[in-house]
């Protein structure tokens, strides 16, 4: 089939097979499905170069198309039809939607079906009535072999319950049931957040309690998305599984969302314990590295934040307030924001040695991972401004990347150079034709000057 004819042509082949819809489901099917994407610009309102005064024809065409195979409903190239405008054609609205629902809850519908009346819930405000027929055979299709079905049928539940209609309760229920190993990816990136936020405390509590009994199951993916009122309502058990998990934590998306926890709740771990979990980090685990580097910057940031005046360090989100367990882990002298063009100061901070050991040796696993982690190394090193740093600084200003070698000379401002040094800065300001690189050389070498004299 020549679909770029079709295109073309789409009213005219239409035309055609409407008027035996029934004995041309499949062809009307098989070219809707090819469609896609066609159907999705046409549907959505935008304009074409090719298709501009084509396409509110389109549009009605597709209704039409709709509604053939809505009457069709009861055969499965119909369903699929249905399913595939429905999921390219969002803002197609003249159809009738009850006589999906009808048979959906009175046949055995097929994936296609499902998962249309997946966009139907999304779309159309459907009564309470209707809404709890469909809750029901959700329920029963909802708990069979199918996967996709089983999958469609929960999502389905998903949508009545974020309307917030009478309902609610009677779907919070279902989606308990519903649970399977087998969607827990769903349950994770979709249904626990939507509950946590809506639900009660006793339920959120209740909930990562449950899951943070069971070995393997991502309980910090499910535990950062409670609010910090909730957490603190956990039991100490579940609180010691947490940090467990969070220090020992091997796979990359689960050790991202512990960050995600100690971003909520600050006052889990002192600062020395996150230092020595970062510590371990895998280095082939590129993205929780990064994300851990993000992390340390943000919370020694909102630290000198502290002691200089420059906020409370905990309203954005990035550290939080910290009680006096860890007061004296990382222990930042008072000083005075001199600089007014940086966006936070540096002080020189004072740590322990289990905390010196364990961010030399996250600083080293930074260094060997992506040009990413090593502006993140950058930055950590400009706040914390030890001298054993600036060998490691100096080794990046012969990386490649623009990024990599302005942030490591901006984070040199804060270190005293040696004459040899001082040279190898003044020759790449000489020869880059980069702005910031200039920038940030010139300034290195001004305030070393400064500091000579």
């Amino acid at each position: 089939m020549d679909i770029a004819r079709v295109h073309r042509d789409w009213i005219g082949v239409f035309k055609e097979l409407l008027k035996r819809p029934k004995e041309n489901l499949a062809k009307i099917t098989e070219i809707v499905h090819s469609s896609r994407r066609f159907l999705s610009l046409m549907t959505a309102g935008e304009d074409s170069a090719t298709y501009t005064s084509y396409s509110e024809k389109i549009r009605e065409s597709v209704s039409e198309i709709l509604k053939a195979l809505i009457k069709n409903i009861e055969k499965r190239e119909a369903q699929k039809g249905i399913y595939e405008i429905l999921d390219s054609c969002r803002t197609v609205r003249e159809y009738d939607y009850g006589r999906i629902l009808d048979f959906y809850v009175e046949s055995a519908p097929t994936s296609y079906l499902v998962w249309a009346v997946g966009h139907v819930a999304e779309r159309w405000e459907i009564g309470e009535e209707e809404e709890r027929r469909v809750l029901k055979k959700s329920a029963v299709i909802g708990q069979g072999a199918d996967s996709v079905v089983g999958e469609g049928a929960i999502r389905i539940v998903q949508t009545i319950y974020e309307k917030a209609t009478k309902n609610q309760k009677e779907a919070v229920c279902l989606l308990s049931k519903l649970f399977r190993m087998r969607y827990i990816d769903l349950y994770v990136s979709k249904v626990y957040p939507a509950l946590l936020k809506n639900e009660a405390s006793g339920f959120a509590t209740g909930l990562v309690e449950k899951v943070a009994e069971v070995e393997g199951f991502p309980v910090l993916s499910v535990a950062q998305h409670m609010r910090a009122e909730d957490f603190k309502n956990l039991p100490e058990k579940t609180v010691l599984e947490i940090r467990r998990r969070i220090k020992e934590e091997k796979h990359e998306q689960e050790g991202i969302a512990g960050l995600g926890v100690l971003r909520n709740n600050p006052e889990l771990f002192t600062v020395e314990e996150i230092l020595g979990a970062f510590s371990r980090t895998d280095r082939k685990q590129e993205g929780l590295l990064y994300n851990r580097g993000v992390f340390l910057v943000n919370l020694l940031e909102s630290r000198v934040r502290e002691v200089t005046g420059g906020g409370d360090g905990g309203d954005d989100g990035r550290g939080g307030d910290r009680d006096d367990r860890d007061a004296g882990n990382i222990d930042t002298p008072p000083c005075n924001a001199e600089n007014a063009e940086e966006d936070v100061d540096s002080c020189s901070i004072s740590l322990t040695q289990d905390a010196r050991e364990s961010i030399n040796t996250f600083i080293r696993s930074l260094q060997h991972g992506t040009d990413g982690t090593r502006i993140q190394l950058c930055r950590i090193c400009y706040i914390l401004r030890q001298d054993e740093h600036k060998e490691t600084l100096l080794a990046l200003l012969s990386n490649k990347n623009i990024r990599v070698k302005w942030n490591a000379l901006r984070s040199l401002t804060k270190y005293t150079l040696t004459g040899t040094e001082m040279e190898k800065i003044a020759e790449i300001s000489k020869k880059t034709t980069n702005s910031k690189i200039r920038h940030w050389a010139e300034k290195s070498l001004k305030i070393s000057e400064q500091a000579g004299r």
